[in-house]
C-alpha cells in the first residue's frame, strides 16, 4: 500500500508539472507575464515543496499521520482552487505555492537528512 500511495502521489506531482508546462501558453496570454512571472508561476511549486519538507517530518511525529495527511490533502485542495479562479499573476503563483505545501506536507522525512 506504502508503494502504490507514494507511487500515486509522484505520478500526479509529476503530472501537475508537466500540465503547467502545456497551460503555460495560454496562461501567458490571458496573465499577460513576463518570461521572469512564468518562471515564478512554474517553479513556485517546486520550491514550496522544498520548503514544506522540512517540517513535515516533525508534523508527522507530532501529530501522526492520518492528520497530517488530511491536513496535506485540504491545503492542496484550497491550492487547486486558488489556481483554478485566479485572476492575476500573483493569485496563481499563492495557489501553486499552496499546492506545493499541500504536496509535501505530508512527508515522514527529508530526502536528504
Amino acid at each position: 500500500m506504502l508503494v502504490v500511495t507514494s507511487s500515486a502521489a509522484g505520478f500526479l506531482f509529476g503530472y501537475d508539472t508537466g500540465v503547467v508546462s502545456g497551460a503555460l501558453p495560454s496562461i501567458r496570454h490571458f496573465l499577460h507575464l513576463s518570461p521572469v512571472q512564468e518562471e515564478a508561476v512554474v517553479s513556485s511549486t517546486v520550491a514550496a515543496c522544498f520548503l514544506f519538507s522540512l517540517i513535515g517530518g516533525h508534523a508527522n511525529n507530532t501529530y501522526g499521520r492520518r492528520p497530517v495527511v488530511l491536513t496535506a490533502a485540504a491545503i492542496f485542495f484550497v491550492g487547486a482552487v486558488g489556481m483554478g479562479v485566479a485572476p492575476s499573476f500573483g493569485w496563481l503563483v499563492f495557489g501553486r505555492t499552496i499546492v506545493g505545501a499541500g504536496v509535501r506536507w505530508g512527508v515522514r522525512y527529508c530526502w536528504f537528512l
